[in-house]
């Protein structure tokens, strides 16, 4: 059992969430976690990433804190695991109609990013409890995956694929979107370029998201709003 796993590995285990702390996580989230899931969060409400790692403070399964506004347009019911510094967010995202719960990602300010990490829950308490573990070459591989501008909605709309056709109807021609469906992890999208106030879409359950991309902005555009 992953609850074993944990306890055998972390240099710190927190105590178990009590039936009362599920049932209202549940109903944050506003849906039922699966069996195993329950379980582990019965016996486990957090543990410290071991010594030496890159991921700092303790992963939490009690954390309550409200992402960026637009977070539940991208996941629409997510658990924060973790903080990783500086605003940024370890993110567990969980399928809204059956609980089920999906990829782990990192969900960051600077760059303006969404990377998606880890495929499960399990995966990601592997790495954090590995001390071989390097997060920041890990991290490097995901700039590397990461593209500022995916395809132009305008573009999308006579593609062959009809699930991208399909979303791009949806959008307006300044949005970008971003396919990563099938994609080898690490990868990601930039959700922002140079507006923080980018709006930003999840096609259904896919992993196929956009962004918008507005008119780049002259040099005192960008002046100015440094300045207010």
């Amino acid at each position: 059992m992953l609850a074993d796993f944990i306890r055998a590995r972390a240099p710190k285990v927190l105590p178990g969430l009590s039936g009362g702390e599920l049932v209202r996580l549940e109903a944050r989230l506003g849906v039922r976690l699966p069996a195993d899931v329950r379980a582990l969060m019965g016996e486990v409400g957090g543990y410290q990433p071991c010594e030496g790692s890159d991921f700092g403070e303790p992963v939490s399964f009690r954390w309550d804190e409200e992402l960026w506004p637009w977070m539940p347009q991208l996941f629409p019911a997510h658990l924060v695991l973790k903080p990783s510094g500086c605003g940024d967010y370890w993110v567990l995202d969980i399928d809204p109609e059956t609980g089920a719960c999906g990829q782990v990602v990192l969900a960051s300010h600077d760059p303006p990013s969404i990377r998606f990490h880890f495929r499960s829950l399990e995966e990601f308490v592997a790495r954090t409890l590995d001390p071989e573990f390097d997060l920041q070459e890990y991290d490097a591989l995901t700039d590397r995956d990461c593209p500022e501008s995916g395809m132009p909605a305008a573009e999308a709309r006579s593609v062959a694929d009809p699930i991208v056709r399909e979303f791009a109807a949806t959008l307006a021609d300044h949005y970008h979107i971003f396919d990563l469906r099938g994609r080898a992890l690490p990868c990601g999208f930039y959700w922002a370029d140079e507006d923080p106030d980018s709006d930003n879409v999840r096609w259904k359950r896919e992993l196929l998201f956009s962004s918008e991309r507005k008119a780049r902005l002259t040099l005192w555009e960008r002046v100015r709003r440094a300045i207010l």
